[in-house]
């Protein structure tokens, strides 16, 4: 009686202190200013949960507690939060619910919400809180709170009911209902129910759910997953299938089978035998796979030529090295890549496979699997004998052996032939110039290291070698074009430094010492020797970048050793204590004191201010660094620097330190004043005025009051806000100035935003006219326009200048504003930034006033997140401040929406307004969430779902708005959809937005048109991924990185208006309508539209159809789209544009497996071939199977052991596979060539050019009789192409060429993409005008 006494007493207590923790969590949450507060008190919940987790009523009681009372008929009188609905528990339930619950959280912000309230709803339910009432255990309706909700579940504490409880059951199958949902889409919420899966995985939980048939579902949506552009959602995926392949059947079944079919270039394969291998045997997984070591190792070969294998290649070579024992192999495999592979990829193989190798590992490798130390022992004691080295070695001037020494030096430096080995190397380096610069590098770090390793022993000549490495240094710094290799020498010369300095601090030893002199020698090189040649002021020469940046910053590294900043001297350099330094005095003469030489040095530091005025932001930032320990600086002026370093390092109180930047403000203010009066007077003279006095110019001046505001970080706080409007007032005066100078010829009915080069060039002639100093000086002489050109171009880089610094200033004195006067400022701030944007035709100034405005959205909209973290608390009117800011935003973008009123077809006049709609968008990154910039005109504005859909629908009602406003809709999109920082909130409008670009391509107002194709092509970009590099010579198929599969389930919306758009360019008698598209849905459209469909079909050719099939349904979303794209290529394959039918033949390729569908189809296709009669059909299907053998040959590498393969290599001594399938398609073609004869007697040129490609692609003797018969022995019906044809065989059999030289254009969106990467000055949202001529012909059968 007594226990159970003290037992109920132990439970009041604990639900006591409960009760008063969770009184102190609400009120935390109450004053939380930012999510992070919020965050924390979430977190502090589940780590009380996870202490407490053995405490309160045993989860075991639950069940019969509630069956009971349900038995006896007694509803609970307890609300869903708690036993009472006023305790502290209950109030804290619902404060995270009710921000749980918040459209304005971010969904992560919300995943970390929902664990904390479940931890607290698990004890609520435990003290008998009726479970149907907590939320998320139903249905809540939609994907993305049922996401939310789940994870918090299987999250936190709230688990254990999942498994007790029958009515919990269904949640782990909500959660895969989700998961294999065909309409994920791309969309942010899949990530939690991908993680909410992985976590029933790991925990092995609800095996009634996850069960081995919806394992094979699974697998296709980890499949159609693995390249997802999300954040962690290729790891989500690679990890859930280590947990999928653990069921040895389905692994057998359906993996290995899928796995098999996959090309080596597909790095997913390299993934997911890794993870296969860590679980099973190699041995077991390569029988299952018809691979060998041969196939393996070729693979991991050809890994190194992909830049997209290189991680895979390295994931696999570790655990077949670590965990499956296959040292020998790997070792063997190193070897091998060494001695027969290019020099690049070597260093490919030692940057990733050597990252898991021991020196043990280096060791074996160096001494027994390529034999390095006996190559060098019998090269050194064959003294007879000139360069007994081996071939791979010598091989382009020794870069192999140069390789060598660097991979191995560790193991060289106790080799007895050390010290002659690298003496021969700088002998190599003398004679064989000029050497690659990769080789070079290799040879200076490499005698770096051994100076370090034995530069104080017997093993080298210390002096020689340093000797010859500054000279090395010296050479590589004044040979252009060597950047990368200066990195390396500074941080060899930095760690010798280091070295020197280490082994003169330490106490003397009895052994050999490092050489002095060779010491004196680096220290020599990186202090006088690169202040004399290189870092003095240059006079009239201009300086070179290449030696001037790496002198300087081997110097600062020198400096680095000698001075310091100390905590009494921040920014003004102190020498180091004696002891510290002493190490130098040891280097010096003894004629020279240590004192002396501080003294001097000291002012060879200083003398360096002169690279502060450097035109090269890198060397200014350098020197900032080292003469005033300062990151970054807003004006570089030395003495301006100079007097604030002092002023700040002096230790002065702040009244001191205040007197002082009030004077230097008060100078400041003045010069500012004197150069407004100059520029009204005469604007292009005080714009000339910068040759004689650079620091007098407007902007120079704004930069100089930013730097002493806000410069410092004690120069804020030292300043009063009196002071700081003052300043405010001085720079708004420069701006209005700066302002009415782009504007001055405006006239009165000309709208107030909105601007053109017209108005521009208008402005500055005024300007010139107005100038004395142009009509006396200068216009006289002035006979062409070019002078005049210059003139205005000088003024309106002053104007540029001054709007950008203005706008940094505004950025800059805005930063902790929020009393009601400086809102008055900030609105102002506003206002000034908007006008600029909106006003300016310099694309410099717009941009920059668009970089100022984002950062101050940005910071707007955290403290939009404060706000939003207070709306649910009880103190929220404490934010109401804080909501005025982020109101103006709001208000702010309201009005500039509806701003553009007149010529809204021309996107130049209006590219400020552009450029600032979307400098507020990219700035509210995280979530589309009400009240955000971009929602605001994502769902608002524009209506974008709403006209995607009208587009789909084929119901346009484009009619409610001017049809040119779209064009700036269209560039905003583009702009939008090309920001990096908002892919995750553009992914899911994706579908609407590549729809909306489509349907505008065909346009026939070019600036629609125009706009459309910049959407069209970021878009595609974003689904298609960036090209992949290699480097290998024999491939003739390019890597693509995205799968069709996955565009085709992911996209799905965007492929099926694409398939429905190809299908009304058909002719009708071409079609094949089935029960979707008949009696006429779709109208004949005869509008230009081969640009459209070379857009469309450049999309396919970047995606590859890989068949993942496993258990997905033949009649998937995907699985239907191709066959139907595939019927729609055969079609294309006819068009009368050239262009169209190449890239109709490498789309069909694509769309084809090489695995199983193309083997099977070639031999139809070459009988296809000699039996049609259209030319042009035959001219893409000539392509089409040149592509598709292409394909075959490269992706098939290294994939199986196939019999017949075998067979066929031994029997006809075939050294590669690529040689097998080239003589199988041989024969194909000699079965069937001769029905050529029967219908095609009569061929044209043109096909001929094709077919003979073909021809000696499979490597037919160009004097053959197939090739006599199908090239040479033909009619042509004119004389079409006879030039291209008369040169192509030229070429052949007068050249002695074996194969037709590659002469194929790029593609006209291709080169049309290309362009526009190369525009180096161009906005972001400049335009590049289409081809001159239209691409429309009428359909005319080329002969």
């Amino acid at each position: 009686m007594e226990n159970a006494n003290a037992e109920s007493q132990s439970d009041a207590d604990q639900a006591e202190v409960y009760d008063e923790q969770c009184h102190r969590w609400k009120l935390q949450l109450d004053e939380a200013n930012d999510f992070s507060d919020v965050a924390a008190v979430c977190q502090d919940i589940c780590n009380y949960a996870g202490r407490t987790a053995g405490t309160g009523m045993p989860e075991s009681n639950l069940e019969p507690m509630l069956v009971n009372d349900a038995a006896d008929g007694e509803a609970p009188d307890r609300a869903a939060t708690g036993a009472e609905p006023n305790s502290s528990s209950s109030i804290l339930t619902r404060t995270l619910l009710a921000n749980l619950k918040d459209a304005n959280k971010t969904h992560s912000q919300r995943k970390i919400i929902s664990k904390s309230y479940y931890n607290l709803c698990h004890r609520n339910v435990l003290e008998g809180a009726p479970l149907e009432e907590v939320y998320g255990v139903s249905d809540l309706g939609k994907c993305d709170e049922n996401s939310v909700a789940i994870y918090g579940m299987l999250n936190s504490r709230f688990l254990a009911h999942m498994q007790t409880l029958p009515t919990l059951a269904s949640v782990a199958a909500r959660n895969l209902a989700l998961f294999l949902s065909p309409a994920a889409g791309y969309n942010r919420w899949f990530n939690t129910v991908s993680e909410n899966v992985l976590t029933i995985e790991r925990l092995n939980l609800f095996r009634n759910v996850h069960t081995g048939e919806q394992y094979e579902r699974m697998w296709h949506i980890v499949l159609t997953n693995l390249e997802s552009p999300y954040h962690g959602a290729r790891e989500n995926m690679l990890a859930l299938l280590k947990y999928l392949v653990k069921d040895e059947r389905f692994m057998r079944q359906i993996v290995v089978p899928e796995l098999s079919r996959w090309s080596w270039i597909n790095r997913n394969k390299f993934h997911l035998l890794v993870i296969l291998l860590g679980q099973y045997k190699v041995q077991t997984l390569m029988a299952l796979l018809h691979l060998d070591t041969d196939l393996l190792g070729g693979a991991l070969r050809l890994s190194l030529k992909y830049k997209h294998l290189h991680t895979g290649g390295q994931a696999l070579v570790r655990l077949l090295h670590k965990e499956q024992r296959m040292t020998a192999f790997v070792f063997d495999l190193v070897a091998t890549v060494i001695i027969e592979e290019e020099h690049d990829l070597v260093q490919v193989m030692a940057k990733y496979w050597f990252s898991c190798f021991t020196p043990k590992d280096y060791r074996t490798v160096y001494r027994t699997h390529i034999n390095l130390e006996h190559v060098i022992t019998v090269h050194f004691e064959e003294l007879g004998v000139e360069n007994l080295f081996p071939p791979y070695c010598k091989h382009n001037k020794h870069e192999k052996l140069f390789l060598l020494a660097f991979l191995f030096r560790r193991e060289l430096q106790k080799h007895a032939y050390l010290k002659p080995f690298l003496l021969h190397l700088c002998d190599l380096a003398d004679r064989q110039k000029p050497l690659p610069p990769a080789t070079l590098g290799l040879l200076i770090e490499s005698l770096g290291y051994y100076i370090i390793a034995c530069g104080a022993t017997e093993r080298i000549n210390t002096y020689r070698l340093t000797t010859h490495l500054t000279r090395y240094m010296v050479e590589v710094m004044e040979t252009p074009g060597h950047l990368a290799v200066c990195n390396t020498i500074v941080t060899v010369c930095r760690n010798l430094l280091k070295h020197i300095v280490h082994i003169q601090q330490r106490p003397p030893s009895t052994g050999k010492e490092f050489n002095r002199d060779a010491q004196a020698l680096v220290a020599k090189f990186m202090s006088y020797d690169m202040y004399d040649r290189y870092l003095l002021p240059p006079g009239t020469k201009p300086v070179d970048y290449q030696p001037t940046i790496t002198a300087l910053r081997l110097f600062a590294a020198f400096v680095e050793q000698f001075f310091e900043f100390t905590p009494s001297s921040q920014y003004v350099l102190q020498m180091r204590p004696t002891e510290k330094v002493a190490w130098i005095a040891k280097l010096l003469p003894a004629s020279l004191p240590l004192d002396e030489l501080a003294s001097s040095f000291r002012s060879m530091v200083y003398g360096l201010q002169h690279h502060l005025r450097s035109e090269f932001d890198d060397v200014r930032l350098i020197t900032l660094k080292m003469l005033y320990n300062r990151p970054v600086a807003y004006h570089f002026d030395p003495k301006l620097q100079d007097q604030l370093a002092i002023v700040f390092s002096r230790g002065d109180d702040t009244d001191t330190v205040r007197q002082k930047l009030h004077q230097l403000l008060a100078d400041t203010i003045g010069k500012v004043r004197d150069a407004i009066h100059h520029h009204k007077q005469d604007f292009f003279a005080a714009v000339l005025a910068e040759d004689d006095q650079p620091n007098g110019q407007l902007h120079r001046l704004i930069d100089r009051c930013t730097e002493i505001c806000f410069g410092f970080p004690d120069g804020r706080a030292a300043l009063t806000n009196a002071e700081l409007f003052r300043v405010h007032d001085c720079v708004m005066e420069v701006w209005q100035l700066a302002s009415y100078a782009m504007r001055c010829a405006k006239q009165a009915d000309e709208p107030y935003y909105g601007t053109s080069f017209e108005l521009m060039e208008r402005c500055l002639q005024m300007l010139l006219e107005q100038s004395h100093e142009w009509k006396t000086n200068h216009a006289p002489g002035c006979i062409d326009s070019s002078k005049m050109g210059l003139a205005k171009r000088r003024m309106l880089v002053a104007l540029w200048k001054t709007s950008r610094h203005s706008a940094l200033w505004i950025v800059e004195n805005n930063k902790e504003t929020e009393n009601s006067h400086a809102f008055g400022i900030f609105q102002g701030y506003l206002q000034t930034l908007t006008t600029i944007i909106t006003t300016a035709c310099h694309r410099g100034a717009i941009e920059a006033g668009g970089n100022c405005l984002s950062r101050v959205v940005r910071q707007l909209m955290h403290l939009k997140q404060n706000v939003l973290t207070g709306e649910t608390g009880a103190n929220s009117a404490r934010f109401r401040p804080l909501k005025r800011y982020t109101a103006e935003i709001k208000r702010m973008c309201e009005t500039m929406l509806e701003y553009p009123q007149q010529h809204l077809d021309d996107f130049r006049r209006h590219r400020g307004y552009i450029w600032m709609l979307h400098s507020c968008m990219r700035s509210d990154a995280v979530d589309i969430v009400p009240g955000s910039p971009l929602r605001m005109y994502l769902e608002e504005h524009m209506q974008l779902a709403q006209r995607a859909a009208d587009h789909e629908r084929e119901q346009s009602n484009d009619e409610t708005v001017p049809p040119v406003m779209m064009v700036l809709w269209l560039h905003q999109l583009n702009l939008l959809a090309r920001e990096t920082v908002l892919n995750e909130s553009i992914l899911p409008h994706i579908d609407e937005l590549m729809i909306l670009a489509l349907a505008h391509i065909r346009s026939p107002q070019w600036p629609i048109r125009n706009a459309a194709l910049q959407l069209y092509s970021s878009c595609a970009a974003k689904l298609t991924g960036q090209r992949q590099q290699y480097k290998d010579p024999d491939a003739d198929w390019a890597p693509v990185y995205t799968s069709f599969d996955e565009v085709a389930a992911k996209a799905n919306r965007t492929m099926e208006f694409m398939l429905r758009q190809l299908k009304t360019l058909l002719p009708l008698g071409e079609r094949s309508p089935d029960e979707h598209d008949r009696a006429g849905t779709f109208p004949v459209q005869r509008d230009p539209v081969t640009p459209f469909l070379l857009l469309v079909l450049e999309f396919i050719s970047k995606l590859e159809y890989r068949g993942y099939r496993g258990a997905a349904p033949e009649n998937t979303t995907y699985t239907a789209h191709v066959h139907k794209y595939r019927a729609i290529l055969w079609q294309l394959l006819r068009h009368e544009h050239d262009q169209v039918r190449k890239l109709a033949a490498r789309s069909f390729a694509q769309l084809h497996d090489h695995y199983a569908e193309i083997p099977n189809l070639l031999e139809h296709m070459i009988r296809v071939l000699f039996t049609s009669r259209d030319s042009n059909f035959r001219q893409g299907l000539c392509q089409a199977i040149m592509a598709c053998i292409q394909k075959y040959v490269t992706l098939e590498r290294f994939g199986r052991r196939n019999q017949w393969i075998e067979e066929q290599q031994h029997q006809h001594r075939l050294p590669r596979m690529k040689d097998v399938i080239l003589k199988a398609v041989r024969e194909m073609v000699g079965r069937h060539y001769m029905l050529d004869r029967e219908i095609n007697f009569v061929s044209t040129f043109r096909f001929r050019c094709e077919l003979h490609k073909l021809l000696l692609y499979l490597r037919f003797p160009r004097d053959c009789s197939v090739v006599m018969e199908l090239i040479i022995n033909r009619l042509a019906p004119n004389m079409h192409g006879l030039d291209v044809f008369a040169m192509q065989l030229n070429q052949v059999y007068n050249s002695g060429l074996s194969t037709v030289p590659e002469t194929e254009p790029e593609p006209s969106a291709a080169r049309h993409h290309h362009l526009h990467q190369q525009q180096p000055h161009s906005m972001p949202y400049e335009l590049f005008l289409e081809l001159d001529r239209e691409l429309l012909q009428e359909p005319v059968e080329e002969v």
